[in-house]
């Protein structure tokens, strides 16, 4: 028989709903993980037997498996959902609609049993209540009474919460120096403080990085001196090519004048010329990509994530010497334009878990440039 007597349904009733009591306090004894949100799935597996003394000891052999799509919320409240299932009996099947009407209540997933329907018929309407943890891959395992009535039973229904897709949204901010002027006995030195922000929203599926998307913008430019009051500086606007290296520089110098590509001498030359035309003029300041995919690699919660390894800026840097001081004296150029090009670390280890945040302080050397200070701050938000 694919359904419970209702005499057999209440009395059974008492024993699952303890049980899965117990399962829901075992897993708060161990390490309290993240409650889940947004779309998730609720998977059923059936697997078990009766054996009913009447007529000649009939014994029905139930196999299966259902799924259902939820939402849900961040907050305590009911929930309802659809999905469909695939039940095997002895002589029997049922393939139909399963309806789950339930409520999230202080990080539980607690429902009847879901209604099950085939062929527009109600198959499944149990009333044994099912507890499971709103926790990525929590498991509750319920088992029939196993003697009512002379009715014996033995098995397991399963019920699995997973997260099949999941979107998060990693926020990297750097702030640091962009030095124009260096030296002078007053002086330290005096440029920028540029802050850039990269923002990179990845989809997980079937526990693998699937796609990573990312922008980046500035959110600020401000001029400093140290000591302070030496120099004003502040953000320019001058040309630069590409974005503002030398070697950008020569080479679009050389697509117009170097005799190799005017006219090409060979094929390869001529799509080495169609390649270094694209660094067309532009002005500062500019963000470099703007628009870019990330790679990654994911190991539970720990995401190793791999940005564009030319990711950047360059800046346009104006700085003027202080009028109340005098140049001569103390040996001071009274103004500078300059450019300053630098790359951001594009390497990256966050952790998956709504919140979570990092911040570093860091300092970086170059042979014949200054001395570059700054932070970076990481943060991760779950998007749904």
């Amino acid at each position: 028989m694919p359904t419970l007597s209702r005499s057999r349904s209440v009395r059974s009733l008492a024993a699952i709903f303890l049980f899965s009591v117990v399962t829901s306090l075992l897993s708060n004894a161990t390490l309290e993980a993240e409650t889940l949100s947004g779309e998730v799935l609720l998977k059923e597996t059936v697997d078990y037997q009766c054996s009913y003394p009447i007529p000649s000891n009939y014994v029905d052999i139930v196999k299966g498996n259902g799924a259902i799509p939820l939402v849900l919320p961040k907050e305590d409240g009911p929930i309802k959902g659809k999905g469909a299932f695939v039940h095997h009996g002895s002589g029997y099947s049922f393939a139909g609609a399963l309806i789950l009407e339930g409520r999230l209540e202080k990080g539980n997933l607690i429902f009847p049993f879901p209604k099950g329907y085939s062929g527009n018929q109600q198959v499944y309407n149990r009333k044994d209540i099912v507890t499971i943890r709103a926790e990525k891959d929590a498991v509750t395992v319920l088992h029939p009474e196993p003697d009512t009535h002379g009715v014996r039973c033995s098995g397991d229904f399963t019920w699995t919460l997973t997260k099949p897709r999941e979107r998060w949204r990693i926020t990297i901010l750097d702030e640091g120096t962009n030095v124009a002027m260096t030296g002078g006995n007053q002086l330290k030195e005096a440029g920028l403080i540029v802050g850039t922000q990269r923002i990179v929203d990845v989809t997980i599926e079937k526990e693998k990085l699937k796609e990573a998307k990312g922008r980046a913008s500035f959110v600020s430019m401000k001029g400093y001196s140290s000591p302070p009051g030496i120099y004003e500086c502040k953000a320019a606007t001058t040309h630069i090519v590409g974005t503002g290296t030398d070697i950008e520089t020569e080479r679009l110098d050389q697509t117009k004048w170097a005799k190799r590509f005017n006219p090409p001498k060979t094929a390869q030359d001529a799509l080495l010329k169609k390649e270094w035309e694209k660094l067309k003029k532009g002005k500062t300041p500019v963000l470099f990509p703007e628009h870019f995919s990330a790679q990654g690699k994911l190991n539970g919660k720990m995401l190793d994530l791999q940005l564009p390894e030319k990711s950047g800026y360059t800046v346009g840097i104006y700085c003027q010497l202080n009028p109340k001081i005098d140049a001569v004296k103390t040996q001071s150029v009274k103004e500078r334009l300059t450019t300053d090009r630098v790359l951001l670390d594009s390497k990256f280890q966050v952790t998956l878990s709504d919140g979570w945040h990092h911040e570093t302080s860091w300092t970086l050397q170059h042979p014949g440039r200054p001395t570059r200070n700054g932070t970076t701050k990481l943060s991760v938000m779950a998007l749904d």
